[in-house]
């Protein structure tokens, strides 16, 4: 058994890249949602809009932008969120059918915060091609009431007595 264990390794390794090449994102769609990326899966963009600022109780208008890169039979766009933060179920799914790439479908839901921080909106996007279903999420941050202050690190010093300067992490 240990003797084909490198050639199970390399085979391994040989699906796992063919698999991480298929349904690569091409296009760069500007929006909130950033810069498209070379990961698998559906070739979407997604844009969305925020009403008003969240406040515990209120409804919210939420506003979704999704565009194709790539001609589809159909485009399915499925939603959740945290709990805390209610959709809906009439609202939680969507269909669209003769996807046009470049051709924005726009899909308005409200959302009703049931509790203050942060909140997030799980949008699905599926795309089916040729009976070939391709799918993309996306987490949209919903800041509900005040933002939690953020921690101050303690100061750090070298061996030496040097200070070090600790930076925030980049999200991207």
């Amino acid at each position: 058994m240990t003797d084909k264990l490198p050639v199970l390794t390399a085979l391994i390794s040989a699906l796992l890249g063919l698999v991480a090449c298929q349904g690569a994102v091409t296009g760069d769609q500007a929006g909130a949602s950033g810069p498209s990326s070379a990961k698998p899966g559906a070739p979407v963009a997604l844009q969305f809009d925020i009403d008003r600022d969240a406040t515990l109780g209120a409804d919210v208008e939420l506003r979704l932008t999704v565009t194709s890169a790539s001609a589809a039979d159909s485009m399915q766009i499925s939603l959740s969120a945290d709990d805390g933060l209610a959709i809906s179920p009439a609202q939680a799914t969507v269909r669209f059918s003769g996807v046009e790439p470049g051709v924005a479908e726009v899909h308005t839901i409200k959302i009703t915060p049931q509790r203050n921080g942060r909140l997030y909106v799980n949008v699905f996007v599926t795309l089916e091609q040729a009976g070939r279903q391709s799918v993309r999420t996306f987490a949209i941050p919903v800041q509900v009431g005040p933002e939690a202050a953020q921690k101050q690190a303690p100061e750090l010093k070298e061996e030496d007595g040097e200070r070090i300067m600790s930076l925030p992490a980049d999200e991207s």
